[in-house]
């Protein structure tokens, strides 16, 4: 077999098994990409240091270091790659401390998306804007999660942190491959990309193809004889499945008719809960004039309902002026700072912690007919 043909078919089988894996549904954004494997040279970003650190696998070597002095860039050490023996990609690795993590629960069923939804969260809970930073997400199986959910925790960093360094790398001629971070230990590597991005191998995998189109007409012809037998196979079974439905369908339609003499007993919950529910202002209205009264360079990270009772906490430039704007709401009056307010440096605002009451609790609702058994149902939902 010529060189040529074996080349050929090299390539159909990486790009092949490639295809596969795509089908197999994994953590996404656990796969660093290229960096993730292999030899690779990492320049670490200390606080007073510059390192080199060349990996193989799970060992670690030293290339260089350089120190730096109080207060100066790390663009200045980076003469320390001169000279060096670059092997595989390069990237940049910085503190664990240059990262803001927050840990969030997503539905399990949206694992595949969940760097998407982490990225939309992100400025709606955190003054962060997805222009400046890079993200990355990862599973926190310590974190607790209600059933059906999942926790992740999500890495944000920002980008001028790393700007300087990857510009003077291109400088110097050298293609940074990944970016990534410090594990708490400061020993490890987190397994993120922040550079990563989503699509890549896609469009790699669609060069592919185009390479090996007599290849794939062969796969693609051996798939649609398969597709035939899988669908005989299936209409066979379809039948089966159907007869056992049938025959379920004709229980649960009797056990309908049983169901049916409960209706009563739904229809008085449904109103009890309606008179609960009309005693107190509902949750929803509290969070609504809250959200209006508050400055859009305010946030909260806390807010407790308790009777007539609402407590809040949270950041914002100026908390001074947030005692007036409740104290002149229609629904809020006694407004008043239940703890000192202070700067914090890392947000950039004041973190207040202030008390509010309801005015006036609505009165109870007046009982009304008793609605159709739909309508009843949507009350009590």
């Amino acid at each position: 077999m010529s060189k040529a043909a074996i080349s050929d078919m090299s390539r159909f089988l990486r790009w092949w098994g490639d295809e596969l894996r795509g089908l197999v549904p994994g953590w996404p954004g656990g796969d660093a990409g290229a960096a993730g494997r292999g030899d690779k040279t990492v320049v670490a970003l200390g606080r007073t240091s510059v390192t080199v650190v060349e990996e193989r696998g799970r060992s670690r070597r030293t290339l260089a270091a350089a120190d730096l002095a109080s207060g100066r860039p790390a663009t200045e050490a980076l003469h320390v790659l001169d000279g060096l023996d670059i092997r595989g990609p390069l990237g940049v690795r910085v503190a664990r401390e240059a990262c803001f993590a927050r840990t969030l629960e997503i539905p399990s069923a949206a694992l595949a998306d969940a760097a998407s939804l982490a990225a939309l969260d992100l400025e709606r809970a955190t003054p962060f804007r997805a222009a400046d930073v890079y993200t990355a997400v990862l599973p926190d199986p310590a974190a607790p999660a209600a059933k059906g959910r999942t926790a992740i925790r999500q890495l944000v960093l920002k980008r001028e942190t790393v700007r300087g360094v990857l510009a003077a790398l291109e400088a110097r001629g050298h293609r940074v491959a990944f970016v990534d971070c410090w594990a708490e230990d400061g020993s490890t590597a987190l397994p993120v990309d922040f550079l990563a991005v989503p699509g890549a191998a896609a469009g790699a995998g669609a060069r592919g193809r185009s390479r090996l189109h007599r290849a794939l007409a062969t796969a693609s012809l051996a798939a649609a004889a398969a597709a035939l037998v899988v669908a005989a196979v299936k209409y066979d079974n379809a039948l089966a499945v159907l007869d056992r439905e049938t025959t379920a369908a004709r229980k649960s339609a009797a056990q309908v008719n049983q169901g049916l003499a409960g209706a009563e007993v739904a229809l008085a919950d449904a109103a009890r809960l309606r008179a609960i529910r009309s005693a107190r202002p509902l949750a929803v209205a509290v969070l609504d004039e809250v959200t209006r009264l508050l400055p859009d360079d305010a946030y909260l990270t806390e807010l407790t309902l308790d009777g007539d009772q609402v407590d809040l906490a949270g950041f914002a430039r100026s908390a001074a002026p947030l005692v007036e704007r409740f104290e002149r709401s229609p629904l809020f009056t006694d407004a008043r700072f239940s703890a000192p307010s202070r700067l914090e440096a890392r947000e950039d605002r004041e973190r207040f912690a202030m008390r509010v009451r309801l005015r006036i609790l609505p009165s109870k609702a007046e009982p009304a007919a008793a609605p159709p058994t739909g309508a009843a149902k949507g009350s009590a939902g």
